[in-house]
């Protein structure tokens, strides 16, 4: 049988500056706070996907639109996109300013951004910069200086 080695005498390090030390604690701190902040996520992103899911629904429904697709994109904390493609036959700048101002009424500020992307049977496209926004995605308060106070929630101010 063999003979074990004795074991090394191995020194482990301290930490003997305070500011390191404090560092060390404002790390640990903070790996704390994230993990309430992701289930909050989880709970507060289910009731966006259910007012994501009630607006295709709705949508489904309008005469004028063929197929309409829904897609939610969440970040730690309360920051959720919307993204939204319509192929319809109608005119395109009309329809895509309708859903916006359905989006605004149902979902109020739910979201932090809608990015909305409507394609015609003509094959015009038209998005919410092309509706006289500032860029392709469009913001709650954005909405609210375009359509006023929503139904959802009349009192919300941006």
């Amino acid at each position: 049988m063999k003979q074990r080695k004795p074991w090394k005498k191995v020194d482990i390090p301290h930490i003997h500056s305070p500011l390191v030390r404090h560092l060390a604690n404002y790390a640990r701190l903070g790996s704390q706070k994230v993990h309430p902040l992701a289930s909050a996520q989880e709970v507060f992103g289910r009731q966006q996907a259910d007012i994501a899911v009630q607006l295709r629904k709705d949508f489904e429904q309008w005469p004028a639109i063929d197929s309409v697709s829904t897609r939610l994109k969440g970040r730690l904390g309360s920051a959720w996109r919307l993204d939204v493609h319509i192929v319809t036959t109608g005119n395109v700048n009309d329809i895509s300013e309708k859903i916006l101002h359905h989006i605004w009424d149902v979902g109020a500020a739910a979201f932090s951004a809608v990015v909305l992307h409507t394609v015609g049977s003509d094959g015009a496209v038209a998005d919410c910069a092309s509706l006289g926004f500032k860029q392709a995605a469009v913001y709650p308060h954005e909405l609210y200086d375009r359509f006023g106070p929503s139904q959802a929630a009349p009192r919300w101010r941006p």
